[in-house]
């Protein structure tokens, strides 16, 4: 999985449109359904409660960009070529940068756009396992600065 690119078809977390016009299906899909389910007065919040606990597969498939950044060292590494899971298998994990948009990425639902680049742990079948670190900008191009520099 070494990579650097930026993802051609923009899916882009929206509210329910980001500064570039792109709606995000997955965002809209999870509010839709909440209102169902439990009225408009409280989808947004229960929205961003969902996106706070499932952070990682979030900000994975919100990605509107993404950089290889080198081979995951897994703290149970006991010296064979790949990492070790929780569960002493083995597989191999990736950092990779990722770079997108979307309501939650300030840490309130419904609020402004911002965008974020995230550093995330990722198998060799594109799976995310966990967040690194996560930092959110107020525009594009500070984020894209960001996220050719992370490594």
């Amino acid at each position: 999985m070494h990579i650097d690119r930026i993802i051609p078809s923009v899916t882009t977390r929206s509210d329910p449109v980001t500064r570039t016009g792109h709606r995000n299906p997955v965002w809209e899909a999870l509010v839709h359904g909440l209102e169902i389910e439990f009225g408009t007065g409280v989808s947004r919040a229960l929205a961003q409660r969902f996106l706070d606990a499932e952070e990682c597969d979030f900000l994975w498939q919100a990605r509107v960009g993404e950089r290889w950044l080198g081979r995951y060292e897994c703290a149970f590494d006991d010296g064979h070529d790949s990492d070790c899971d929780e569960d002493g298998g083995r597989v191999e994990l990736d950092r990779i940068a990722v770079l997108g948009t979307g309501p939650g990425t300030t840490g309130q639902a419904g609020s402004a756009q911002a965008w974020y680049v995230a550093t995330l742990i990722v198998d060799g079948e594109g799976d995310p396992h966990g967040v690194i670190g996560h930092r959110a900008y107020a525009d594009r191009i500070e984020a894209e600065r960001a996220w050719v520099r992370a490594g």
